[in-house]
Parts: structure tokens; sequence; C-alpha cells
């Protein structure tokens, strides 16, 4: 399990291993070094041109008026936090000392182990009770500066038998010349039921986003991911299931145009046995539009009863849009249940004939299609408002959408 942090202890930690950690991250990256189509994850797309950029963080805290949210964030520094919440701890702190004591893996990409090593602080949120209202974070990049990365990381730790709904607005600012590189650590202890729910809206320059969850006995973690009408975005999950009975929910949906882009990888490592995870993912292209899936559920010898399947879903309205889907299974035990299928189409002309014969246009028809295809993804959300922001954001996408 993980252990607590508390002010003496940062203070040694940070003395006495701060310069080991840094250097060993660098080593790190060192070797793997900037991805290229040569490695494996980044067959179709790899961050060539920017290069310079993501090596040089931006270290200004930006002033910004947008602090509606319980939290915001900007650029990587905690600026507002509402009086109102309870139950909850949140702290700016060094990310080395925290990042070894809670061992918090860098592994999904040599662009995560830059986070790391650029990383000038960890936001610790820490949730110790049950939360009744969803906690919205902003997690804002904002900058005035060409060519530079703005570096964010946040942990949120969900203790023992708490329960908790989080929605983060990852809002960018920047332009094309710039970048996002942004780190969350989601630690669920025993019996926590955690929900988190991330809106990538709006994106000009390419956002690096990665996703770490690990979760322990009997836990419960919700993981949606919401693209729209952004530019590159590529999105690293890893998960690891440390004990039985833990249950993982992780899904998404992005509707894409014109030459936008998004790439999106999971890991789901099952370490113990009994524990169950479905991933059901979807994508709406339009005109040039790349969508990525790649997904490898990994069971480890000896974690029988594992209940593991991955489901990705396209929809295509151009003979120009492009997806690429790799969903893949490792399995090195016995007595488990694991599957995974991918289905890329168009839109059912039997369905668009059926519905105008019910006194509806074409357009109408293939709008309400469409619509259904990406609803059922936010169907499940457990907060209303987040629900009823989302269905509007995909009413609005579909708007400026060719159908």
């Amino acid at each position: 399990m993980t252990q607590e942090i508390t002010k003496d202890s940062l203070s040694e930690i940070f003395n006495t291993s701060v310069n080991d950690y840094k250097n060993t991250l660098e080593k790190k990256f060192n070797i793997e070094g900037f991805p290229t189509t040569a490695h494996e994850n980044w067959l179709y797309w790899a961050p060539d041109h920017l290069h310079s950029v993501l090596l040089n963080p931006c270290r200004k805290i930006h002033e910004t008026n947008d602090i509606s949210a319980d939290i915001c964030i900007v650029n990587g520094n905690l600026v507002a936090v509402s009086k109102k919440l309870s139950n909850l701890e949140i702290v700016e702190t060094y990310p080395s000392g925290d990042l070894q004591r809670l061992n918090l893996d860098t592994s999904t990409s040599s662009i995560s182990t830059l986070n790391s090593i650029q990383s000038k602080k960890i936001i610790m949120i820490t949730v110790n009770g049950n939360i009744e209202d969803t906690v919205k974070i902003s997690n804002i990049s904002s900058c005035d500066e060409k060519d530079v990365t703005t570096i964010s990381k946040v942990v949120i730790k969900a203790k023992k038998n708490t329960s908790s709904n989080f929605v983060v607005e990852h809002k960018n600012y920047l332009q094309e010349e710039n970048a996002v590189n942004t780190s969350f650590h989601i630690i669920a202890e025993k019996e926590a039921d955690l929900s988190i729910y991330h809106i990538f809206k709006d994106h000009k320059a390419a956002s690096f986003f990665h996703s770490m969850i690990y979760l322990y006995e009997n836990s419960k973690c919700s993981h949606l991911t919401f693209v729209t009408n952004s530019r590159i975005v590529r999105h690293d999950t890893e998960v690891h299931f440390y004990e039985e009975g833990a249950d993982l929910k992780c899904s998404g949906v992005g509707i894409l145009k014109d030459n936008e882009q998004f790439y999106n990888h999971l890991k789901i490592n099952h370490y113990s046995k009994n524990c169950t995870a479905a991933q059901f993912f979807k994508n709406i292209l339009d005109d040039k539009a790349i969508a990525e899936f790649s997904g490898l559920v990994f069971v480890q010898e000896g974690a029988h009863g594992v209940d593991s399947t991955q489901s990705n879903k396209t929809l295509l309205l151009s003979d120009n849009a492009r997806v690429l889907s790799r969903p893949q299974l490792k399995i090195d035990a016995d007595d488990v249940l694991c599957a995974h299928g991918s289905t890329i189409g168009q839109l059912n002309p039997e369905e668009i004939f059926y519905i105008t014969s019910r006194g509806l246009t074409p357009k109408q028809a293939k709008a309400l299609l469409v619509y259904g295809f990406a609803e059922e993804i936010i169907i499940n959300i457990k907060d209303n408002t987040l629900k009823t922001k989302l269905d509007n954001y995909i009413k609005s996408s579909l708007s400026k959408i060719n159908i």
C-alpha cells in the first residue's frame, strides 16, 4: 500500500533522493529518446516537429479569470481552491520525493518520463471521506510565449472506503507552436469508489496526456475521456490491478473533423485475480480526421478469475477519414474471461430509410443516428450536470460536421 507523506518526511526525502531520482529518470529518457514511428506505440504519428518545444517547459504562472471550478490549476500551479470543499486535502509539494515514495510509474512513454523530469510541483489531492457533490477541476494551459510546453502533474488519491466524483476540464489556450504535457495519477485504496471524467475541447496546441491508475482491494474506478475540436491529442493510459476484487470501467468518445487527430493508447495490467475491467471507446470521424485505438490487456500468471473486455467502435462520415484499431490480449493465466472487438463502418442506409419513413428528413435521420452512437458512452455518467454538458457538446460538434 502507499505510505503517508508528511511535511517532515518530505524534507528528508527531498534532500536525500531527488538528485538520484532525477538522474534515473534522465538516464531512462536518454535511453528511450524521443518517440519515432519505429517505436511500437508510435507507429502512425510521432512528435518529430515538437522535439525542441517539448524540451522547453514554460515556467510562468499566468493570471486567469477562469476560476469557476472548485480547483484551478494553471501551468501546473495551484492558483485557486474553493472554500466549500470538505473531506478533501489539496497541497502543492515536491514531485520527486512523492513520486518515489508513492511508487508512481512513468513508463507509459518517454514523453511521460519527460513530464516527471520537468515537473517542479505536484498537485496532491487526497479524498479523506465521502464527497456527495462532483469536484470540478480546471487544468489550464496558458502562455504568451511560442515554442514552449506547459507541464502539470496531478495525483488524486482516494483513501479507504471513500466515494468521490471528479470532472477535469483540460483548457488549452495555447497556439499551434506550443504543446501540453500532463500526467494524472489516480490511486484507489481498499473499497474506494472513484469516478473521473476528462474533457478535451477546443485545443489548438498538441496535447500529451498520461493517466496512471492504481487499484487496490475491492476498489472501483470509472474513467471517461471526451475529445472534440482538438488538433492533436495523444492519450496514454496505464492501469495496475494490485489487489483482488478491483473493478475498472474505462470509456471515451472522440468527435473529430478537418485534420484533427486523436491517438488513444491503453495498457491494462492484471497482477491480481478476480478483478474486472471493461473498455468501451467510440470515435466519429469526418473530413480527413485520424483516430487510433491501441489497447493491450495483460493478465499475469496466476491472476485467475479476471474478467477483462475491450471494445472500440468507429463511425466514418467521410471516405477520407482514417481509423487505426489495434485491440490486443496477452494472457498468461487460466480460468479468465477476456475478449476484444473492433468495428468500423458508416451509417446504415436501411436505418436512415426507416427513420425517414417516419417523417424526418435524411439529414435529420443521419444526425439522430450519429447522436445515438455517441450518446451510448455518456449515458452512464453519474453527474447529471456533466451529462447535460457533454450532450450539448455532442450536439454542437455534430452541427459542424457534414452529415
